[in-house]
């Protein structure tokens, strides 16, 4: 578990460093994220919230040895959230609860997503999924679990909450 934590949180320190946001707790000015990206206005939303409870200004940044505790803080509670429903979804998914179909791990291509692209996805996202380019499984792969977390939020509570941060930076 720990190796696996240590890994998401790698994981989402290049996520964060694609914000503009070191570990070492150095903050780019906003400007120097470039607006080329697809869902640019999603990444500087997420990028604001998370310099909020940072409390680092939008501007930017030096790095500290205050900053870069916070940075880790956050990584490790995002990681920790994932990992969490990651296990929540293979418990859901074990022969005994029979909940879902394949959600995580080397079937979940052929699990639970087909059944969400067949009948829940918005119009077309089944046809992006046969177009089979890993980047666009990826995306797709995030809007399930985004899907799945809102389903699953009345029931569960927090660990599912769909606007929590962990939400918003996937590993």
């Amino acid at each position: 578990v720990d190796e696996l934590r240590e890994m998401l949180v790698n994981d989402l320190a290049d996520i964060l460093q694609g914000l503009g946001i070191d570990r070492d707790g150095a903050v780019k000015p906003e400007a120097a994220l470039g607006s080329d990206h697809r869902e640019h206005a999603q990444r500087i939303e997420t990028r604001r919230l998370l310099l909020r409870l940072l409390g680092v200004p939008d501007g930017g940044c030096s790095a500290s040895q205050v900053q870069r505790a916070r940075v880790e803080e956050h990584l490790r509670g995002i990681a920790f959230t994932h990992l969490h429903r990651f296990v929540a979804f293979k418990m859901m998914e074990s022969p005994g609860r029979k909940v879902f179909r394949e959600i995580v791990g080397p079937r979940r291509a052929t699990g639970e997503i087909m059944r969400w692209l067949a009948n829940d996805a918005p119009e077309g996202l089944d046809k992006e999924w046969e177009v089979g380019h890993p980047d666009t499984q990826d995306r797709l792969y995030r809007e399930f679990l985004q899907a799945l977390c809102t389903k699953l939020h009345p029931e569960l509570g927090a660990l599912f909450d769909a606007e929590d941060l962990a939400s918003r930076i996937f590993p």
